[in-house]
């Protein structure tokens, strides 16, 4: 999910949509709905690399919240330890808007980012997403790909050299935004099952699950809360398999909220 915090937040130079404000309390309204007790909240790229809006909710509710931070300039394994004590879990780049930005600095930080133990985030059209995740993997970082890596579910073999990334168990997919890729629509996005199926087949255990609450810079209808966690059962997942994507497989890659860490919980 995404925070936007109205005016003490200003946008980057380089915004490509201007958001409405959506704030904690917004959000806790979806959190108590559909039962989440940890959250990830992820950079939106309105924000460029100022990261104090995930910093700063972290830090109020470090037993509710980790987060992923985008950044513009290379780490060293100081500051990289510095966003994981602070309950950062990765960083993301964004190549949604094409400018692929934090993609240098990502690629100048591998070490850092990998003494620290902080995963990278991938958004890009179109299997975009693709390359740039399997030069990361090779790397020796591991890799969550957005959103179905908005693959054209319409092309089943677009699809293949997604699930040879999802083989090396260093690949982390999210089944997240469904409304954006689908060409079905609601309230089953019946024509992501497919894909969903391919991809449990392989490695159920490297699935994830969002919200991308507040549903940023999308002109179609709002989908219900309701239908992105219904969707699940409708693509053909059995119960243990949801419960492994909702609750065990998210501890796994992000690790426990701070508060947790610190008091051992």
């Amino acid at each position: 999910m995404h925070l936007f915090g109205g005016a003490n937040y200003p946008l980057s130079p380089n915004a490509t949509y201007a958001p409405p404000p959506a704030c904690l309390r917004d959000y806790d309204a979806v959190r108590r709905e559909l039962g989440i007790a940890v959250s990830v909240i992820v950079q939106p790229s309105v924000y460029g690399a100022d990261n104090r809006l995930v910093l700063e909710t972290i830090a109020r509710h470090p037993d509710r919240f980790v987060g992923i931070a985008c950044i513009d300039t290379p780490l060293n394994a100081g500051a990289a330890a510095e966003l994981r004590a602070a309950g950062v879990r990765g960083v993301r780049i964004n190549a949604v808007s094409g400018r692929e930005p934090g993609l240098d600095a990502v690629a100048s930080s591998m070490d850092a980012l990998r003494a620290a133990g902080l995963c990278v985030q991938v958004a890009a059209p179109g299997g975009r997403a693709l390359p740039i995740a399997g030069a990361l993997i090779d790397a020796g970082l591991t890799v969550v790909i957005d959103h179905f890596a908005m693959l054209d579910p319409a092309v089943p073999d677009a699809a293949d050299p997604l699930l040879k990334l999802l083989d090396t168990g260093r690949a982390w997919i999210k089944l997240s935004a469904c409304y954006r890729v689908s060409r079905s629509g609601p309230p089953r996005y019946a024509d992501l099952g497919p894909l969903v199926r391919r991809l449990r087949d392989v490695r159920n255990d490297r699935l994830l699950w969002g919200t991308d609450w507040p549903h940023p810079d999308f002109s179609g209808p709002r989908p219900t809360h309701a239908s992105l966690t219904s969707a699940l059962a409708a693509w053909g997942l059995t119960d243990g398999e949801r419960r492994m994507i909702l609750e065990e497989n998210p501890p796994r890659l992000f690790g426990a909220p701070p508060l947790a860490v610190r008091t051992g919980a």
